[in-house]
């Protein structure tokens, strides 16, 4: 403003030192409600009796002055600061030349170098003129607006300036300064010069307005950042807002907005991620955080504050070469003090590059155009009482593949992949709980990926794995890269299902406890075709279950624990038809031999029908357990275990016909069971040593062994560390025997599967660099899976007797701003390496930048096609703004095997 109108210093006149003396006091006094002015003795001695003002000598604080002039300085000091006056006071010292004061105007004018102060601000400029009845100084040159005693420094400079000190606002023009950690530069737009708009107006104590200004955190010459706005408004300690803001790296613009918003107190809120691979094409996220948090004094302290609630919610968009625009939001919360907290994900894409093609395992055999795609993740908790419980659990997704195809794309390296996933699920469950006992009410519906056909549970090629959660193993005769949405199938619906139990009560003073559990369900049975609704219904019933306890202690080392249980039941399945049709009975895709329209189907050699289910139940089981403290460091347990139950059941019939997850979807039934098994643990404190062994036999006889029952197990192991905690190491070594086939089927036998597993990391204590090796080994013998499908001709599985892994993994820090990490998997089943990984991270001072590139092995491929399409190459770049302390990056995640947190940035000032 100064730059366009005069600053009246032409028509300041200047008057005796009485006559400023009298002026002054009439207008420090309260009686005027101006003001108070103080000027220091350098100050007043330059108002002296001559016509006009001169130069200041220099002066010695030794000084000493005549009794006259002490007392006029006595007087002008005691009546221009009034011991009630509880204002600010406004002070004045001039470093260049003379004050001056316009008594007619009650205008003080300072031509020269001249410093104010006013409270917790300061302003210096060449040139000011303060009108005392406004309240306002006009200052030209050099000028310095300084907000003192603050947290963080906050400084204003500019050529000139115009300020208010009773309204607290004010305009300067070409600007630049910071509010802490935002440093600011005006670049005016000539429109803006020509029309004397001013680019800085503060409009509050706590609102500033920029126009045409651009603002960083990084207070270097060239900053590695900054964003220009067209206007920003500026809360202080609390909030930025940007309109028409524009992205500049390195001083080149790369990105415009038309409008978005930062809080000042916490790091960036925006991240971007920039990456190119097989499944995405060129691809890029960016996203906005926000934060919000509520607290209140703590009871017993009132200087603690104590969260009340907290939240952090995510936006992002995402734009794909080859799959589209797709969006989501993520939210984090805890509310009341954390009685009520959980998260949610959602994420929508159309995607233009998928296309479910012919598939013979499909319904429907045309051309699916299944382009709409999302996801939805909700865990959440209430405690609505001090006893009772809420819990939400929703896990959907449009599709099995939309993790590998797309979000496991966005991952962070701290963040675990999901690849493709079989299952989706919402569950609600209300919780009551005492002392003695707990009462449970839960909902569930669950969806699986199946093929549309009855499914022969008992053979290991043809069971219902119709999706493996392993990338490696694949549907070999299926001619599509992507799973049709038909192929989903209601496997569970609990509707509800509710529990009463109580802990082992003891009876009296005696070594008995007494255990009551009492479980009522309507539940859905998916049948033998896990997609089509046919053959689903109902099964409504109780399972009332009574145990009894004896806890007997031999000696101090050895206690022996027996338990005895019995319960009743009621399972009735509400509809006993197949829903076998003409089509049904051909054996064309293989699957369950149906025999006729009754709905007999064979398993093995022996005929089962739905209809021989019977809807009661009953059953009895006994356990024996001696755990034994043999030394201070061994310790080890022997147990037994027995159940009988009545045949024919729902329970008892689907795991005679191989269902390995009818407890799950169905209902958790009691078995018949008779096994032993045993532990033996070694464990040392100093230094840290663990040594195991386990083992157990499956103690029935073959012919009531139930398909894909495990037979026997054993294994071994241990982990160390040493004192220093830089070196780990575990392993574990061992075998499993299961139940091929029915046994009444004429191929059964036994399938024995051997693994090995080790894994050792080291790191030297100043923890610059970290190595580590995983080893995973597993190997068949006997009757394979690839031995029924020659013998069977299916195909359908592809499941090789031997299959090795490894991974190495190698990070370090490259310099005070670098860390870098290389990760390697090889695999067996893929021919050789699987993936390769090399991450670089940079502190930017500002900002941190991640670079990821991986090539990974494409698993959508046929096996025969592996070596035409052998490798996906995928390359992320992940960049967040960060204020200073701030730690973490957004976009290709942090790398978490350094033992080091990340550094902060170190300002220059």
């Amino acid at each position: 403003m100064f730059r366009h109108r005069s600053l009246l210093l032409s028509n300041v006149r200047r008057f005796s030192s009485p006559s400023i003396f009298l002026l002054v006091y009439a207008l420090a006094h309260p009686g005027h409600g101006q003001i108070p002015v103080s000027l220091d003795p350098a100050e007043a001695s330059l108002l002296s009796p001559a016509a006009g003002p001169r130069r200041a000598p220099a002066i010695d604080p030794a000084t000493s002055y005549d009794p006259a002039e002490a007392e006029r300085f006595r007087v002008l000091r005691s009546s221009l600061t009034a011991a009630e006056e509880t204002r600010p006071e406004l002070r004045l010292r001039a470093l260049e030349g003379f004050l001056d004061y316009d008594d007619e105007e009650q205008v003080l004018y300072g031509p020269g170098r001249t410093q104010i102060e006013f409270g917790k601000m300061f302003l210096e400029a060449d040139r000011v003129i303060i009108d005392n009845r406004l309240q306002e100084v006009q200052a030209e040159g050099n000028v310095i607006l300084r907000f003192r005693d603050t947290e963080t420094r906050n400084e204003i400079n500019a050529d000139s300036m115009r300020y208010n000190f009773a309204e607290s606002e004010g305009v300067a023009f070409n600007v630049d300064g910071e509010y802490q950690p935002m440093f600011f530069q005006s670049e005016p737009s000539p429109e803006d010069e020509a029309a004397g708009v001013p680019p800085f107006r503060q409009v509050s104590e706590a609102e500033s307005l920029f126009r045409n200004t651009s603002i960083t955190s990084c207070n270097f010459k060239v900053p590695h950042y900054r964003i220009r706005a067209r206007e920003i408004i500026l809360f202080t300690g609390d909030r930025i807002f940007f309109r028409g803001a524009t992205f500049y790296i390195n001083d080149v613009p790369t990105l415009y907005l038309p409008f978005f918003t930062r809080s000042m107190t916490g790091g960036s809120p925006w991240f971007v991620q920039l990456g190119s691979g097989g499944e995405t094409g060129a691809r890029m996220r960016i996203g906005y955080q926000y934060q919000h948090q509520s607290k209140e004094p703590s009871l017993d302290d009132d200087d603690e504050y104590i969260t009340r609630s907290h939240g952090q919610a995510q936006a992002f968009l995402d734009l794909m070469a080859q799959r589209g625009l797709g969006g989501g939001f993520n939210y984090k919360y805890k509310f009341e003090f954390g009685r009520h907290e959980g998260e949610f994900e959602s994420y929508a894409i159309n995607d233009s590059d998928r296309e479910v093609g012919e598939n013979k395992f499909s319904s429907d055999p045309d051309i699916h155009d299944e382009a709409q795609r999302w996801q939805i993740l909700w865990r959440h908790r209430s405690e609505i009482t001090e006893h009772t419980t809420a819990v939400i659990n929703v896990d959907a997704f449009s599709d099995p593949e939309i993790f590998d195809d797309i979000l496991d794309r966005f991952k962070g390296d701290s963040d675990s992949r999901r690849y493709r996933q079989p299952v989706r699920r919402g569950r609600a469950a209300i919780t009551y709980v005492r002392e003695a006992w707990v009462a449970r009410i839960l909902v569930e519906a669950k969806d699986r990926v199946g093929i549309d056909r009855y499914n022969d549970f008992s053979d290991p090629s043809d069971n219902n794995r119709d999706f493996d959660f392993d990338p490696g193993e694949k549907l070999r005769d299926s001619d599509s890269n992507s799973i049709a949405n038909d192929r989903w199938g209601r496997v569970t619906e609990r509707l509800p299902e509710v529990t009463v139990a109580t802990r082992h009560l003891p009876i009296g003073g005696s070594p008995f406890y007494f255990m009551h559990e009492t479980r009522a369900f309507n539940n859905l049975d998916k049948g033998l075709n896990t997609v089509d609704d046919g053959d689903d219904a109902f099964v409504r019933g109780v399972d009332i279950y009574n145990q009894l306890l004896w806890q007997h202690k031999l000696t101090e080392r050895y206690i022996l624990l027996a338990r005895i249980g019995v319960g009743v039941g009621l399972a009735d399945r509400q509809d006993d038809d197949l829903g076998a049709e003409p089509k049904d009975l051909t054996p064309a895709n293989d699957g369950l031999v149906v025999l006729n329209k009754d709905g007999d189907f064979l398993v093995g050699s022996d005929t089962f029908n739905l209809d021989d289910i019977e809807p009661f139940f009953a059953y009895v089981d006994a356990a024996l357990r001696l755990n034994a403290r043999f030394s201070d460091a061994l310790t080890g347990f022997v147990e037994w275990r027995f159940r009988e139950t009545t045949d024919d059941f729902v329970g008892d019939f689907y795991a005679e016909v191989g269902d390995l997850t009818s407890r799950e979807d169905l209902f958790d039934f009691r078995l018949r069971e008779h096994l032993i098994n045993g532990n033996l643990t070694y464990a040392l404190l100093h230094p840290s040593l663990v040594v195991f062994a386990n083992a157990g036999a499956n103690l029935k006889s073959g012919g009531d062994i139930f398909p894909s029952e495990n037979i026997g197990f054993w294994n071994v192991g241990g982990n160390f560390s040493n004192r220093s905690g830089t070196f780990r190491a575990t392993t574990s070594i061992g075998q499993t025997t299961r139940q091929l086939l029915h046994p009444s089927d004429p191929g059964e036998g036994d399938q024995t599967s051997d693994f090995l597993r080790a894994r050792a990391e080291y790191s030297p204590i100043h923890g610059r660099w970290h190595t580590s090796v995983n080893l995973s080994r597993r190997s068949t013998s006997g009757r394979t899976v690839e031995d029924f499908s020659k013998d069977r001709k299916r195909t359908f599985f592809s499941d090789e007797e031997t299959r090795t892994r490894v991974t190495w993994i190698y990070g370090r820090e490259l310099g005070p701003k670098w860390d870098t990490e290389f990760r390697l998997k090889w695999d067996d089943r893929v021919d050789g390496l699987r993936d390769i990984e090399w991450i670089l991270q940079r502190d930017l001072h500002d900002a941190v930048a991640i670079v990821r590139i991986r090539s990974e092995q494409n698993e959508k491929k046929d096996v025969d096609d592996r070596e035409e399409n052998s490798r996906d190459l995928d390359i992320t770049f992940g960049l967040k703004l960060k204020l200073p302390d701030s730690e973490a990056a957004f976009g290709a995640g942090d790398i978490t095997t350094l033992a080091q947190k990340q550094r902060s940035p170190v300002l220059a000032y």
